[in-house]
């Protein structure tokens, strides 16, 4: 029966170093887990930050077109009311030379 106990005893111990080598394991494997995808989500955040200069060059491009747009359209206002008045009062004429 000592023998038995002693048998079962070893065994026991045995299993306690697993359990333990396992839990090593475990540990290490989620640790490895979660440094992958922390660095997938960083890179996801770098690729986004990306995205989002881009689209804000692309925002800029726009705007700056659209600025430029009515900056011409108001030019081309201008230009045509100093010619009306230029008209009017006879520094120009209508009528080809």
């Amino acid at each position: 029966m000592q023998s038995r106990n002693q048998a079962l005893e070893k065994e026991n111990q045995g299993l306690k170093t697993k359990v333990a080598e396992l839990g090593r394991s475990l540990h290490h494997h989620r640790s490895y887990n979660l440094t992958n995808e922390l660095k997938a989500s960083l890179n996801k955040i770098e690729e986004m930050k990306h995205d989002i200069r881009r689209l804000e060059a692309a925002l800029q491009d726009v705007s700056y077109g659209l600025s430029s747009s009515r900056q011409e359209k108001n030019s081309g206002r201008e230009n045509f009311t100093i010619f009306k008045i230029k008209l009017e009062i006879g520094i120009i004429s209508w009528e080809k030379p």
